[in-house]
């Protein structure tokens, strides 16, 4: 069997195993990698509701108070997520070999969408 067949069926299972049935991935005992990779990921989808709302508001007060650096913004912001991507792949590329290497790298964009959250509300959100 070839070895991408082995990794598919082997997610498949996984996530079977972690589905609706087992509850929240985040609570779950001896879960291992996948059910680190399973909760990181819900964190993950649930952060980013927060983010992309908290850069909405940003965007309105911008467009209310100085439209003229709305394009700037933007584009900082794509610049940000290009360096969130790049910022953790190097911090995992950086650990020992192992299967926790993608979960480290999911928790530290999960860290880093925070952060970007906080400096949202402290600056222009507040």
């Amino acid at each position: 069997m070839n070895v991408k067949l082995c990794a598919a069926l082997l997610c498949f299972l996984s996530f079977n195993v972690f589905s609706d049935d087992a509850g929240d991935p985040c609570l779950i005992k001896n879960g291992g990698v996948t059910a680190g990779y399973l909760c990181v990921d819900k964190k993950i989808k649930d952060i980013d509701i927060v983010l992309n709302e908290s850069y909405q508001q940003a965007i309105e007060r911008i467009l209310d108070e100085a439209p003229d650096i709305e394009g700037s913004f933007r584009e900082a912001q794509r610049s940000w997520l290009r360096f969130k991507d790049s910022e953790c792949d190097f911090i995992g590329s950086s650990l020992t070999n192992s299967p926790w290497r993608g979960v480290r790298i999911e928790e530290c964009k999960l860290r880093m969408m925070k952060e970007r959250i906080k400096y949202f509300n402290q600056v222009f959100v507040g």
